[in-house]
């Protein structure tokens, strides 16, 4: 066993001594960056069920909406981008943020020729985990070209995803009904580093989509994740937020909150300091008034305790005034002088 010092060290420090050896720092390590405490996760999931709860009508609705969905609202100092993002993020999260125990189903789009028969038989025989259905850019321009068409395709299926070379085309092919909500298409990879369509490599991204949390970066201060149920398992949803909040550790966030759709919103992270010294610019000094003011010398004050009646004072002060508004206009001439000069 190594030699105990830590006694004959912190004795020596009282004593002022050289100390040689190593110092043990016992002092608190201070946390940098975003730290959300799972307690404080698990109580707003908690108190937001309770509103739930309590926001139940008495008669029954015609749809049943217990799987409220769950949202995480991040509040920063700077714009999570400088310039306008199409291209969604992805976010790897340890559980999924879908309900996959129903029947979910992903719709993905690919180029035309992108699949032959062959091709198609063998992702059938892959039985890939939750693909329900392939469609080629000439269907899309062809049998969903009707607005009610593409409206029944955006409600069979939870989540499209898209070929990314195909992936510019799609709102003109798509529409506003798919891009004005929150199942638009999201761009993966199908080909291998050879450029060759792959069946194991379609398998792999449908799963990584699945597995993740997608959200387009705003020219703003505000953005909202969707979470998924706020009947998931509350271990689950905390490991979630933990991953999100790792993921935006870089961005100077002011606050973190946890809401329903129409509930209000529960912070659980509030930064204690916003702004760095960085971000604070010095404060600007006033202006000097350089315009000419009327002083007078001490005769000239001595003068005016000895005038003997205020008209003499006044007559004192005149001759200075005359002198400094001499100089005023003198001053504004030079001025004039030099604007003309350089028109």
């Amino acid at each position: 066993m190594p030699p105990k010092k830590t006694k004959k060290t912190a004795g020596a420090a009282k004593k002022g001594k050289k100390v040689t050896g190593t110092v043990v720092n016992t002092e608190p390590k201070v946390q940098k960056g975003v730290f959300v405490k799972d307690v404080a996760v698990k109580k707003a999931v908690s108190e937001l069920i309770k509103w739930k709860e309590s926001q139940k009508p008495d008669k029954p609705q015609l749809f049943d909406d217990d799987d409220a969905s769950l949202y995480m609202q991040l509040t920063s100092v700077k714009f999570f981008s400088k310039k306008q993002v199409l291209k969604p993020t992805t976010v790897a999260v340890p559980h999924p943020v879908h309900d996959l125990e129903n029947e979910f189903k992903v719709c993905v789009f690919v180029k035309d020729g992108q699949i032959d028969a062959d091709t198609l038989e063998k992702i059938e025989q892959e039985n890939i985990p939750h693909l329900a259905k392939i469609i080629s850019a000439s269907e899309l321009k062809g049998a969903y070209k009707s607005y009610e068409a593409r409206r029944k395709l955006q409600k069979e299926y939870d989540l499209f995803l898209s070929d990314e070379s195909l992936i510019t085309a799609l709102p003109k092919l798509l529409g506003k009904i798919f891009y004005s909500t929150s199942k638009l298409p999201l761009p993966i990879r199908l080909k291998t580093k050879e450029n060759v369509f792959s069946v194991t490599t379609l398998a792999n991204q449908v799963s990584k989509m699945i597995n993740s949390v997608h959200y387009v970066a705003p020219m703003g201060v505000n953005l909202t994740l969707n979470l998924g149920s706020v009947r998931q398992p509350l271990d689950n949803i905390v490991d979630n937020v933990q991953a999100l909040t790792q993921h935006f550790e870089k961005q100077p966030l002011k606050t973190i909150q946890l809401k329903l759709l129409e509930s209000p919103g529960l912070p659980i992270y509030i930064a204690e300091h916003i702004f760095s010294e960085q971000d604070v610019g010095e404060e600007e000094k006033p202006a000097k008034d350089e315009t000419p003011e009327v002083r007078l010398t001490k005769f000239e004050k001595g003068l005016v305790e000895l005038a003997l009646d205020e008209d003499q004072a006044r007559s004192i002060v005149g001759r200075k005034e005359k002198k400094v508004n001499k100089l005023k206009r003198g001053k504004e001439n030079q001025n004039g002088g030099d604007s003309k000069r350089r028109k």
